[in-house]
């Protein structure tokens, strides 16, 4: 049966996925070839990644890709303070 997945992914300069660290943001659509998100490009240090679904149609959408180096980067809380 077909679907659609569809997801948002951010990057930030932080750990915690704070808006003012946003590096970028691009939309990825399940079989879509070279859609990648490339902050290392602009000079800026990756800290941590944010991935949404926006259509998630069936509810059957799984995360994939990062090949041929694979990484996982989460966000962390904020500190409190």
């Amino acid at each position: 049966m077909p679907r659609e997945c569809v997801a948002r992914v951010s990057a930030y300069s932080d750990r915690a996925c704070s808006e003012g660290a946003l590096l970028g943001t691009t939309t990825v659509t399940a079989g879509e070839v070279d859609r990648c998100l490339r902050p290392e490009e602009d000079g800026a240090a990756l800290g941590s990644i944010r991935a949404e679904w926006e259509v998630d149609e069936l509810g059957l959408c799984e995360p994939a890709g990062g090949e041929p180096y694979p990484t996982t980067v989460c966000c962390l809380p904020e500190p409190a303070g």
